[in-house]
């Protein structure tokens, strides 16, 4: 059982919080935003642009580097691209995400990515399977309720009273379009055929887009350990996936492309994609950047830098359907990311006061959390000049981030602590 710590001993791990310098060992966590991505490669690049200068000024102690890499959605593409690329990194894997944006000219009148692919032979297939199966015929004709629904029409009509916008419109859903068979025909043959998604991104090795990728490269020892996770609908759990399975704290999966394009797989707008046999979909929608990994690495770390890529300012009122759906999407997003930071690091720090409470001899390893600069005039089109303009306003607010942080290093690469990077606020410590 938990013993009580008194006010002088909470008071006095508290003063360690800002009393503790450290050799910081990091991980970095990069979340999805879709179209969002420029603002992560614009910290790749400034990232890789410091740790050049400081190979080449012989100080290898200001490095930044990170052992442990959490992705969730477009990050993981990233994170899993970025390491495939040959020196600059940065550099070239700014040109294969480039590829998944489409020229201005272009998305102005087809607004999709190259790589969100309609399944065109499937949507054949379950068209046709829909229309000949007597099944999908039934009820089709309502007797009942066509003569409802035109007593309804008549009834406003000869009445009056019930003219205004929203009378009208709920009319004419409920008894003029619901009840007719056409209507009903046409409704349900768009969204009752087997299509569980509107696009779709994994065709079991039939995309020499993806078998380009050999992703088993990333299991080399050199590479740092990279997590990426998706939401296992047979299970209804996170599923988390490894380079280096055999040699991570807890159990995970081998990083395979099936995993890949499962953790990007966003409800509606991508079908499932089935890993060992089980429909999986986007893991972000419950862990936002695999922060899974990092709780049970936290022994070792006292950093964890991230990039979050959305955020509430980027928001804006729609102007049409396009706008509404990005605001649908990325509203959600930049909510549960902020809240997935706060209750990661908070968690993981109070774990470790938890801990010097019942243990004397725990010296506390407060882990700070470094969350990189949003670029708020970033929006969600999948354009070439949205990407560019992401890539280079971000790079350009790392580079002061990054110039910044050092600042606070001494010259072993070590540093003191900073309470305002924990979260957790010194009443919790303190206490009365």
């Amino acid at each position: 059982m938990a013993q009580l710590a008194t006010r002088a001993e909470r008071a006095a791990i508290h003063q360690t919080m800002t009393g503790t310098v450290q050799t910081p060992r990091r991980a970095v966590a990069f979340g999805g935003g879709g179209p969002a991505v420029g603002i992560s490669v614009g910290f790749l690049r400034a990232l890789d642009e410091w740790n050049a200068a400081m190979d080449e000024n012989k100080q290898p102690h200001r490095r930044i580097d990170f052992p442990v890499w959490m992705a969730g959605c477009v990050g993981g593409w990233l994170t899993c691209l970025y390491h495939l690329c040959r020196q600059p990194k940065a550099g070239n894997v700014e040109k294969q995400i480039r590829t998944f944006f489409r020229n201005d000219l272009m998305y102005d009148k087809y607004p999709s990515p190259t790589t969100f692919t309609p399944d065109i032979p499937g949507l054949i297939e379950a068209g046709f399977k829909y229309l000949i199966d007597p099944q999908s015929y039934r009820n089709l004709v309502v007797p009942s309720e066509i003569a409802r629904g035109y007593y309804n029409i008549l009834d406003t009509y000869l009445k009056g009273g019930r003219w205004n916008a929203g009378d009208f419109c709920y009319l004419m859903l409920n008894s003029a379009l619901v009840p007719n068979p056409a209507a009903r025909m046409m409704i349900s043959l768009f969204y009752k055929p087997e299509i569980p998604g509107l696009n779709r991104l994994w065709f079991d090795k039939e995309y020499s887009l993806l078998n380009k990728i050999d992703l088993k490269k990333l299991e080399a020892p050199t590479h740092p350990d990279i997590y990426i996770n998706s939401y296992n609908l047979a299970t209804h759990r996170s599923d988390v996936y490894c380079n280096h399975p055999a040699k991570a704290p807890f159990s995970t999966q081998p990083i395979t492309m099936e995993a890949l394009c499962a953790s990007s797989a966003l409800p509606y707008i991508l079908s499932p994609v089935k890993v060992d046999g089980a429909p999986h979909i986007e893991g972000a929608l419950v862990d936002s950047f695999c922060f899974q990994a990092v709780h049970k690495n936290h022994q070792d770390l006292t950093e964890v830098w991230i990039s979050q890529i959305v955020d509430h300012t980027q928001i804006r009122e729609p102007r049409n359907l396009l706008d509404a759906l990005n605001n649908l999407i990325m509203l959600y997003a930049g909510t549960t990311s902020r809240h997935d930071i706060q209750m990661c690091v908070n968690q993981l720090n109070h774990d470790e006061y938890a801990r010097a409470i019942n243990d004397g001899n725990h010296r506390p390893k407060w882990i700070e959390c470094f969350r990189l600069p949003v670029y708020k005039d970033t929006n969600y089109f999948w354009s070439e000049s949205n990407f560019d303009r992401s890539v280079n306003e971000s790079y350009r607010r790392c580079k002061r981030f990054i110039k910044f942080y050092d600042s606070g290093r001494t010259r072993s690469g070590r540093r003191r602590t900073q309470a305002s990077n924990l979260f957790v606020h010194a009443s919790q410590f303190k206490g009365d």
